[in-house]
């Protein structure tokens, strides 16, 4: 029976300096280090977010900062661009990151269309629309073109009221203003092509068709 005892407790011993081993080793980092990203390098306002600009590191709870995002946040990111200049081996939050701004092609810029050139359009339609174009007398298509900008009489930009995302077509029920005219991104040909139908002897209207968003 003593033999027993002696044997248990040494292995209450062997079990209790294992426990520390571990503890010291892996088990203090596990309990009191959290994995949260890190920035790998400088990430300008603007780049497109990939998984290898970031890194995992392991840093004491006191360390991590409010909102930190983890390895497992980083598939949420996707698509996403950064919303500030993030220093090298910086924690990141959501709210360092946006959604990446619409760009110009080479070539392009903004074209305004006179209000009296336009013969009929919606009055949901809103800034990053795509749309078609054609002239009204005919039904002929001029071109697909980008919505840059839709304004009210008083060239402020016309938006659904306390919007915080762009929302479908049909659900746009309420604007900021009365739509005067809009103003497409397109390049010089592309522009003409409108340019030639609604000036001259026999001007035509245009007709404003919605397809979506483009990205």
């Amino acid at each position: 029976m003593k033999k027993w005892r002696m044997a248990a407790g040494a292995l209450l011993i062997l079990l209790a300096a294992g426990g520390l081993v571990y503890w010291e080793l892996q088990g203090r980092e596990e309990v009191m280090f959290q994995e949260v990203l890190v920035t790998r390098e400088t990430v300008t306002a603007g780049t497109e977010i990939s998984p290898g600009l970031f890194r995992t590191v392991r840093i004491p709870e006191e360390g991590k900062m409010e909102g930190a995002l983890k390895p497992e946040d980083l598939e949420a990111l996707s698509g996403m661009a950064a919303a500030r200049e993030i220093g090298t081996g910086s924690q990141i939050t959501a709210a360092d990151f946006q959604e990446p701004e619409r760009r110009m092609e080479e070539g392009e810029t903004v074209f305004p269309l006179k209000p009296e050139w336009i013969s009929l359009r919606s009055s949901s339609l809103r800034q990053g629309d795509l749309v078609e174009i054609y002239e009204d007398r005919t039904r002929t298509l001029i071109g697909v073109y980008r919505v840059a900008f839709v304004k009210d009489g008083n060239e402020a930009e016309v938006r659904d009221p306390e919007l915080r995302e762009e929302l479908p077509i049909l659900e746009r029920t309420d604007g900021t203003g009365v739509i005067s005219h809009i103003e497409i991104l397109t390049d010089m040909e592309g522009y003409e092509k409108i340019a030639d139908r609604t000036t001259g002897e026999q001007p035509a209207g245009l007709l404003i068709v919605q397809k979506g968003e483009w990205q």
